[in-house]
């Protein structure tokens, strides 16, 4: 599957991407995230589409983040910022 970057330019869907930034939202959340559970779901919503959005990805993570029960961990990731990246 093709991610097309709010740029215009595409790559090809990474499931350690998706969770790494999972992960880094999750931090000091004290909210307790299956990161590969949630690329699973992630990727049984996304299969047999040959291309997908960034935006598109930001909607389904949040949602399954809200129907998981984890709030902090969406907050954080729906206000992840490329520079605060450590």
């Amino acid at each position: 599957m093709t991610i097309i970057k709010k740029q215009g330019h595409s790559e090809e869907y990474s499931s350690e991407k998706l969770t790494r930034s999972v992960e880094r939202a999750n931090k000091g959340t004290g909210e307790v995230v299956d990161t590969n559970s949630l690329a699973v779901d992630f990727y049984q919503i996304v299969e047999g589409k040959s291309f997908i959005t960034t935006r598109q990805i930001d909607v389904i993570v949040s949602g399954l983040l809200y129907v998981h029960g984890f709030p902090k961990t969406l907050a954080a990731y729906m206000s992840y910022d490329v520079k605060d990246r450590s």
